[in-house]
């Protein structure tokens, strides 16, 4: 693996920065005179910095997804819309992960906190299980890239995603939409919204959603990677005033998928599966996999307008995630092993600040918030009935095969739980300031002081766990508390009303906890707690409006580097036992560039496209793989780069009495490496090519609508992960295959 000289871009990264940042200057010079009467693009509104701003206008790396690409898109999830964003990947990798920038992980141990923190209407939503939250009757997704730190607080290290849901409308109105797609899938939306009194508004929206699996168990017929979800959310906006307005929000979404982890290429321990290999999208599981979730929670906002300007808001917010998850651990026909886990988490949050108004020399928004919440685990391995299995047995094993039982010492009803408990207790004050140092340069100050406290209960019974060592814990307890300073700096310089570069400098950090999974004993000896991470930013970007305002670019460098980076991985230790491993890496580095445009070419078409080049690796990583290998100089599990296209299309038909628009996306990712390890065999994901349409007719009132649509048109065939489970079964998870479908909608 070749290695990167630490804290320098590469001669391509430099080269294609330059040419992103002059070409829209460029252009906009050529292209001044003579511009005829253009179509303006629409003002785009972000609450990034906690108020109201024009995008141009902050000085942070941010895609906007607004409601309307949401629906061209089929946005049902994050996953979705992973396109859309440079350098921004989402991952399933049995638990959810969101990649920023090369840096992501999360997930699997309610001890290990993700790195990109999920907010919906100002409230922090923590958990993995969140990230497949439905986005039906949303208003705007913005995918912010970089630590956030001063502004959104827990362990925003990568990025931050802030979903706004669509607000109660003054006048009614009313939506039908209905889709049906391949896969006998079927989906029903339908929203309400209007007056309910002279000074109240209200909202309320529920979808429902099916598909058959496109995975087939030959054990026994079943589909698997199915999807049955129902979802709803409600608001009531309450107008005391012209001054004060309580929002009184409400969701629910409940999913039930037989989903699994991944397809098996190897039996045990990398020997070959009895019989081959069997074809792509078939699996021979004698237990179904399966995820169900329940999320669901409510807020109430209230914001007061005050004399001066400026208004003082607080959120309070209380949110419930359970997820149910099983899977067939030992890939195969065989009552060998399984693996239940159950996880719960509850939370309340506040917040309290006061934000001035934009049209001061001295602006700032400062606050207090505060975080509790109670995550519970309880996972359970269970021996199966097929002792007497014959399996291969690791190299140096005495026999190349033996039956399960006797090999590794088990027997059969065996069960091995794994149960713990951690309260979290997270206060912060915040707030930063933006100064007018002149009429075109500004200085842009941020921070927040953190105290956390973290509560660890663990029990761990492996004393019939045999060969593999599994150890145990009685009630162990164990606390610790950070106390973290975490500044932001920069300068915004306007070249002109539209356009804006800016440099800043951003601490973050990621809260350090405890490995909570299934520990040998010679982990429990040494400790099984991990350090607190942190990140020191510096990024420099240009953004803003040309050709007359109907060309928005945005362009951004950056330069990350991580210290005590914390690391989630299998490692063979040899002889059949594996660990899964949660520690610290000493250093790890990302740096790269990224940038997207939108062109409004004329009222008819508009075109778009993003890229985002990152150069992520271990900068020192000693013992970091199995048998103590150095993995220092390595990849991070994520692609270096990322790239798509967009075309929207549309013309009025006169003799149809209304229009026809044209949606086409194509997006790239390049190959990479799954796991820290960088083995070429084992954890290499190539590169994929994707291509989304949809063709829609809408009538001129604008009351009813017919589209069809696809994903994945030509079929491309891609590994969205590859890994290593328990017994050594390696195992590939593949993308979603190709999906097609008709939608109609009508509104009242």
């Amino acid at each position: 693996m070749q290695y990167r000289q630490a804290g320098k871009l590469q001669p391509r990264v430099l080269a294609l920065a330059v040419a992103m940042a002059l070409a829209p200057a460029v252009w906009a010079q050529q292209q001044e005179a003579g511009a005829a009467s253009p179509t303006r693009l629409d003002d785009v509104v972000v609450t990034a910095q906690k108020r109201s701003q024009a995008l141009e206008d902050v000085p942070i790396a941010i895609t906007v997804i607004d409601r309307e690409t949401l629906e061209k898109e089929r946005g049902r999830t994050l996953f979705d819309l992973q396109q859309l964003a440079p350098n921004f990947q989402l991952v399933k990798a049995g638990f959810n992960s969101i990649t920023i920038r090369g840096v992501g992980g999360g997930g699997r141990s309610i001890g290990f906190d993700t790195r990109a923190g999920m907010y919906l209407d100002g409230v922090y939503l923590g958990q993995s299980p969140a990230l497949n939250m439905p986005l039906f009757d949303i208003e705007q997704v913005e995918i912010l890239r970089g630590p956030q730190g001063h502004l959104f607080g827990r362990n925003t290290v990568s990025g931050a995603v802030n979903v706004t849901t669509a607000a109660p409308s003054p006048f009614f109105d009313a939506k039908l939409r209905a889709v049906y797609g391949n896969n006998d899938a079927f989906e029903g939306y339908g929203s309400v919204t209007g007056p309910i009194s002279e000074a109240v508004l209200g909202k309320i929206a529920a979808s429902y959603e099916t598909r058959d699996g496109y995975t087939r168990n030959q054990f026994n017929g079943d589909d698997l990677d199915n999807l049955d979800r129902f979802s709803t959310r409600g608001q009531l906006s309450f107008l005391v005033s012209d001054k004060l307005t309580i929002d009184v929000y409400g969701d629910y979404s409940d999913s039930e998928e037989n989903t699994i982890i991944g397809e098996p290429i190897t039996a045990f321990f990398d020997s070959p599966i009895a019989g081959g290999n069997l074809p792509d999208r078939n699996v021979d599981f004698n237990t179904t996999p399966f995820i169900n979730a329940t999320l669901y929670g409510s807020s109430v906002k209230v914001s007061y307008d005050m004399d001066n300007g400026d208004t003082l808001t607080a959120i309070s917010g209380y949110r419930n995630t359970k997820q149910q998850r099983q899977n067939d651990t030992d890939y195969s026909a065989a009552d060998i092993i399984r693996i239940n886990f159950n996880d719960k988490f509850e939370q309340f949050s506040q917040e309290l600040r006061i934000a001035s108004s934009n049209d001061r020399r001295l602006r700032y928004v400062l606050g207090v918030f505060y975080l509790n919440e109670q995550a519970d685990s309880d996972r359970r391995v269970t021996i199966g009935q097929d002792m007497n299995t014959i399996v291969a047995l690791p190299a140096g094993s005495p026999f190349p095969f033996a039956p399960v039982g006797l090999a590794f010492g088990v027997t059969a009803g065996t069960v091995v739980p794994a149960i713990a408990n951690i309260e979290t207790e997270n206060l912060a004050g915040f707030g930063s300031l933006d100064f007018d140092i002149s009429e075109r340069l500004t200085l842009n100050l941020g921070a927040r002081y953190t105290h956390e406290t973290k509560d660890i209960v663990f029990n761990l019974d492996g004393s019939r766990s045999g060969a593999f060592r599994i150890g145990s814990l009685d009630n162990f307890r164990d606390d610790r508390t950070d106390n973290k300073f975490t500044p932001t700096a920069g300068l915004t310089f306007a070249l002109n009303d539209d356009v804006n570069v800016y440099a800043k400098y951003a601490r973050g950090f990621k809260s350090g906890g405890w490995n909570t999974d299934f520990l040998n004993v010679g982990q429990i000896a040494t400790g099984f707690d991990f350090d607190t991470e942190t990140v020191d930013s510096y990024e420099a970007g240009l953004k803003g409006l040309v050709l007359d305002r109907r060309l928005r670019f945005d362009l951004a460098a950056f330069y990350n580097e991580f210290s005590d980076f914390q690391q989630f991985q299998f490692i063979a230790l040899g002889g059949g036992t594996t660990v899964l491993q949660l520690r610290n890496a000493a250093r790890v580095e990302s740096q790269g560039i990224e940038g997207s445009i939108s062109l409004q070419v004329n009222e008819n078409l508009r075109l778009g496209a993003n890229a985002g080049y990152v150069d992520a690796t271990f900068d020192s990583f000693p013992n970091g793989g199995p048998g103590g290998q150095d993995l220092s100089g390595n990849d991070l599990p994520a692609p270096d780069t990322t790239a798509a296209v967009t075309i929207d299309y549309g013309v009025p038909v006169a003799a149809l009495g209304g229009r026809i628009d044209f949606f086409g996306e194509y997006s790239y990712r390049s190959n990479y490496f799954s796991g820290a390890t960088n083995d070429p065999l084992y954890e290499r994901i190539g590169s994929r090519n994707l291509v989304n349409a949809r063709l829609t007719y809408s009538t001129d009132a604008g009351n009813f609508g017919i589209s069809l649509w696809g994903r994945n048109v030509f079929k491309e065939t891609f590994l969205d992960n590859r890994g290593r489970d328990f017994f050594g079964n390696q195992f590939v998870t593949r993308g979603e295959p190709r999906s097609y479908g008709i939608e109609l909608w009508h509104t009242f």
